[in-house]
C-alpha cells in the first residue's frame, strides 16, 4: 500500500516532549524519528502539534524551517518526510505515522493512502486503545522524560519548556536518544 516509502513509524505523545515508538518499520526509520524529537523540531513535531499532516518531498528544501532536524537527517540519508497526526474528533491527536524516503520525491501511491491510514490507525487506537495510551503515558521512559524536564527546571529555576530545550539539546549535542540522557539525569548520573 505505501510502496516507494523506506521507512514507517508510528509514535504516541503526550503533551511533553517524551514521545513512545509504538512501531518502526527498520532501525533507520527509528532513529530518524528519534531525531525531531532530540531536536524538537520536524514534519512529525509540526504535524502532531498543527494536526495537520505535513509533506516535505525533499527535506534539504526545508533547511530554514527545521535547522537542527533537517541537518542531522541529512547526516542519516534521510531525503523527504510525510507526517500524518493520528487524530480523531473525541481523542484529539495521539501522536503520528511518519513515512521516511531516502531520496527526494512524492511516493508514487500519493498521499491519500497514506493519509487514509493514519486515520484508520486513529480510530483504532482511540477506540480500543486507552489501554495502550495509558501504558505508554506511563513507561520508564516516556515517565523519566516528563521527571527531568521536572528536574531541570527545579534546578536551574526555569520554566518546564526551557528545561525540555535544554534537554533535547543535551541528547542532540551527545548524539544519544532523549530518554536515555532523560534516565542518567533521572538517576542522578547526569546533571543537566
Amino acid at each position: 500500500m505505501l510502496d516507494d516509502v523506506d521507512a514507517v513509524v508510528i509514535t504516541l505523545r503526550g503533551g511533553g516532549p517524551a514521545h513512545h515508538e509504538l512501531a518502526a518499520t527498520d532501525r533507520w526509520g527509528h532513529l530518524a524519528e528519534e531525531l525531531q524529537y532530540t531536536t524538537g523540531e520536524g514534519p512529525s513535531v509540526t504535524a502532531f502539534t498543527s494536526g495537520e499532516p505535513v509533506a516535505v518531498a525533499d527535506l534539504a528544501e526545508y533547511a530554514g524551517t527545521w535547522p537542527g532536524f533537517v541537518d542531522a537527517a541529512a547526516e542519516r540519508g534521510v531525503g523527504a518526510v510525510f507526517a500524518f497526526p493520528l487524530a480523531t474528533a473525541a481523542a484529539g491527536t495521539l501522536g503520528t505515522m511518519t513515512l521516511y524516503r531516502r531520496d527526494p520525491g512524492l511516493p508514487p501511491a500519493g498521499l491519500a493512502d497514506a493519509g487514509d491510514l493514519a486515520e484508520l490507525l486513529a480510530d483504532a487506537l482511540a477506540v480500543s486503545g486507552a489501554t495502550v495510551i495509558e501504558q505508554v503515558r506511563s513507561s520508564t521512559a516516556y515517565e523519566d522524560v516528563n521527571i527531568a524536564a521536572g528536574l531541570l527546571s527545579a534546578q536551574q529555576s526555569i520554566d518546564t519548556e526551557e528545561a525540555s530545550a535544554r534537554l533535547r539539546a543535551t541528547a542532540f549535542a551527545s548524539g544519544r536518544p532523549l530518554a536515555e540522557v532523560a534516565c542518567e539525569i533521572v538517576t542522578g548520573h547526569l546533571r543537566g
